[in-house]
């Protein structure tokens, strides 16, 4: 949640010493004094700052995120979990027993997970019915990746499941 190209993310003293896979100047120290920038520095930032890919100058984004994070925290991960549930759980319990396989709930988020076709299933005109229903799915080669989240409803799963019979 939050604008593209910013996310959050913890890093365990394990990492504090660690290499980035990114090398931009704002992970350095002192990028913070743009009037010594000509003189690079090549010691990475302390801890999980070394990891920043160098967009926390953006002066839209930031304030973006930082409202996300505030959205998410009012709402809180347990209730959008939940909710997801809620609208996914009668359409995923139909779904396998139409012969799709969809991990246990146990053993995945309610907000993001797969639905593998039985063999005698064409992706193809699966894909065309979704696309003809304007159905927004991801394919993840032979998967189909659905990502519900409180913008939908249970009507838009309904409109899913009916893609698949």
């Amino acid at each position: 949640m939050g604008a593209y190209g910013l996310g959050v993310a913890y890093f365990g003293k394990r990492f504090h010493e660690g290499l980035p896979i990114e090398n931009n100047w704002m992970n350095h120290e002192g990028s913070e004094n743009f009037a010594n920038l000509v003189n690079y520095n090549e010691n990475f930032k302390p801890k999980a700052a070394r990891f920043d890919m160098g967009e926390s100058s953006h002066f839209i984004l930031t304030p973006m995120l930082s409202e996300a994070i505030r959205q998410l925290t009012e709402w809180s991960p347990n209730r959008i979990q939940r909710y997801c549930q809620n609208i996914t759980q009668d359409v995923l319990n139909r779904l396998q027993e139409l012969g799709y396989f969809i991990e246990d709930s146990e053993y995945r988020a309610k907000h993001l997970f797969g639905i593998y076709l039985p063999r005698e299933s064409s992706l193809e005109k699966l894909k065309k019915k979704l696309s003809n229903k304007n159905v927004y799915v991801s394919y993840r080669g032979e998967v189909i990746r659905v990502a519900p989240n409180v913008y939908n409803s249970k009507a838009d799963l309904e409109k899913l499941f009916s893609c698949f019979i």
